[in-house]
């Protein structure tokens, strides 16, 4: 599934994002309501206002449908989260003023599977250069035309095979039948 929510672009990390990511069975992250003091988290990514939290996954794994549940929550729901915890530059032996960390509802959007898709490598790269404090480093990396992937629907990947192999057998056993039509013919 493509990722079509939201970015929030006052972030560094995703400040001039415009990538798009494919995101597959992702989880909620938000921050805790009482989180301790000197602690702030915002949101990097959520889904949009159509998507809802699957309360039964275990279904869903089954049989490979989501369906919209009583009581699910509602999108838009936040899938990705940075938080900064400020410290005392004195106590730090490497004068670092803050703590970072950052969540990602979709382990797999970092895979070998699926690195290959621009939007996971700038998110990827982006949140590295955020968490050590590189921030000079983020940026939107150029994508060359030959490292896009081509992403299908299961109808157009079924159109695909049917057209590669039911048509190129049926186009064969026409152009047998109609040569062998032809040689009785002139006999």
């Amino acid at each position: 599934m493509s990722y079509r929510g939201a970015y929030n672009l006052l972030h560094p990390i995703t400040r001039s994002f415009d990538q798009s990511m494919l995101l597959q069975a992702m989880r909620s992250v938000s921050a805790a309501p009482d989180a301790p003091e000197g602690v702030v988290a915002v949101e990097l990514l959520r889904t949009p206002p159509d998507f809802w939290a699957e309360s039964d996954t275990e279904k869903l794994l089954q049989t490979g449908q989501a369906k919209r549940d009583e009581g699910e929550r509602k999108g838009p729901i936040p899938i990705a989260a940075a938080s900064v915890m400020s410290l005392d530059k004195t106590q730090n032996p490497r004068g670092r003023a803050d703590a970072r960390v950052v969540v990602v509802g979709d382990s797999d959007f970092a895979s070998n599977a699926n690195i290959i898709v621009p939007g996971h490598v700038n998110f990827l790269l982006n949140t590295f250069a955020w968490l050590t404090e590189s921030e000079d480093l983020i940026a939107i990396r150029p994508t060359g035309r030959d490292s896009l992937p081509l992403l299908l629907t299961p109808l157009q990947q079924h159109a695909i095979a049917w057209v590669a192999i039911m048509l190129t057998i049926q186009v064969v056993l026409v152009a047998g039948f109609a040569t062998y039509l032809l040689r009785r013919r002139h006999q």
